[in-house]
């Protein structure tokens, strides 16, 4: 029986299948039934948090805009735009992330340990 540990070349699952990934992502149908590029399996937050960062940036940037130009209608509109389109990021972004703590914490064993002792 073939060991699957010489299999992996490296260290890291992640390593692995990213070679796997450049060696197979022209070759159709490789990545169909089960198989998901590294990319997708192992996206973790921090992707969140540069769209949270752009949603801050842009609701900063809009605030100064609109508080300083108060008497100006011609920047209302934009300002107004900037605010919602950075408030929309930062809102998706923080219920992202907040859902995603929460779901670390209820599948955790110690959630499970701590419950069924209740």
């Amino acid at each position: 029986m073939a060991d699957p540990a010489k299999n992996n070349r490296h260290p890291s699952q992640y390593l692995n299948d990213l070679e796997e990934w450049g060696e197979n992502q022209y070759n159709p149908g490789h990545f169909t039934g089960g198989r998901i590029p590294p990319y997708y399996k192992y996206a973790r937050r921090p992707m969140v948090v540069v769209v949270l960062l752009i949603g801050l940036s842009a609701v900063i940037s809009a605030l100064i805009t609109l508080t300083t130009s108060a008497r100006d209608l011609s920047n209302l509109l934009p300002g107004g735009l900037a605010l919602l389109a950075g408030g929309v990021l930062v809102a998706g972004s923080l219920a992202r992330l907040l859902r995603k703590q929460n779901h670390h914490r209820k599948s955790s064993p110690d959630h499970h340990r701590s419950a069924a002792r209740r």
